[in-house]
């Protein structure tokens, strides 16, 4: 068994490990988690925005650079 084979056979063994776990949760679980990631996502929101990241709306306020690190201007 190739070094690949061994590689291909650990993943796969590791995504049905994964998927059995999944299967396994209850619905009062699946609930919890998804409600976990909301609460994630939004203080990651809050905390992009305190660091000005994006404004309120959720518009980026990155400035686009070029390869240099100039800002681009649009090309009109």
């Amino acid at each position: 068994m190739s070094i690949w084979d061994e590689l291909n056979a650990e993943k796969e063994a590791e995504i049905a490990a994964f998927r059995a776990a999944e299967a396994a949760k209850t619905p009062e679980q699946k609930e919890a988690e998804r409600l976990a990631a909301e609460a994630r996502a939004e203080a990651s929101h809050q905390e992009g925005a305190r660091l000005g990241w994006w404004d309120a709306e959720g518009n980026s306020l990155a400035v686009e650079t070029d390869e240099e690190g100039d800002e681009e201007e649009d090309e009109e």
